[in-house]
């Protein structure tokens, strides 16, 4: 497994810092909706679109250590984070440590998702107010599958059947450019005509282990009145897809 580390300086003092990662009206404003963070709870951080991490707060050290483990949407790999607090000569130092990752892709993506994290904290530091993203134009979920999965891809995944049962409003274009890659071009009557894109990914990790993933993109050029709903119920139904395959086949 691969791990993530991201700083950066916020401008305030470490006690802001520890309110601003925190408290939940604070993290609202800048992350994402949660009801309470304590030692021992799980939490869920909520973003709107229908993604959301549940969480598991392992340590709180005020104010300069914040521990937990969580799980994408609850399912998939399950990542330890970290996050230091250190007093620095313009304000606090914030790092993150995130360890987990199974593919240099996941980390790069990872990367990214911190840089903006840090970015949000820093402007919500700097300015207070609503800084939060409205919404992820992509879908993207993966989960990690044993032995018994059949390769490289579950014989369902590309049964027209199946996905017809899983996303019975949509009419699908399938495609498979090579034996790891499946390409799902997804269409529904309300949709105007417009198309979204599903990729399909299968590897192995070790003899016994597939990691299996999808990104899914294209929400953003659906009808304005309802890309978001849209998008939020597909991100519902590949959870469930998704969550089937582990209960399944995960070990």
């Amino acid at each position: 497994m691969f791990h993530v580390v991201r700083q950066r300086v916020v401008r305030c003092s470490t006690e802001h810092a520890w309110a601003c990662l925190t408290e939940p009206a604070k993290l609202t404003s800048w992350f994402g909706d949660t009801d309470s963070i304590s030692v021992g709870s799980t939490t869920r951080f909520d973003f709107g679109d229908g993604d959301y991490f549940i969480a598991e707060v392992l340590e709180l050290n005020r104010p300069t250590d914040i521990h937990m483990s969580w799980r994408f949407m609850g399912i998939g790999q399950t990542f330890t984070v970290r996050v230091l607090l250190s007093p620095h000569s313009e304000g606090t130092e914030v790092t993150v440590i995130d360890h987990g990752s199974l593919t240099v892709e996941e980390v790069d993506s990872l990367r990214e998702g911190w840089d903006d994290f840090l970015m949000r904290l820093s402007q919500f530091v700097d300015n207070g107010g609503w800084v939060r993203y409205e919404w992820s134009q992509t879908i993207g979920i993966s989960v990690i599958l044993g032995s018994r999965a059949r390769r490289p891809f579950p014989t369902e995944m590309v049964d027209s059947a199946w996905l017809t049962k899983h996303f019975p409003d949509a009419e699908f274009e399938i495609e498979r450019p090579d034996e790891n890659i499946l390409t799902l071009r997804f269409g529904e009557r309300s949709w105007a005509g417009k198309q979204t894109e599903a990729l399909l990914e299968s590897r192995a990790l070790a003899p016994d282990r597939l990691y299996l993933g999808v990104v899914h993109k294209g929400w953003e050029n659906l009808p304005a009145d309802s890309c978001l709903r849209e998008r939020r119920r597909y991100a519902g139904l590949w959870r469930e897809v998704m969550a089937a395959f582990e209960n399944a086949y995960g070990e």
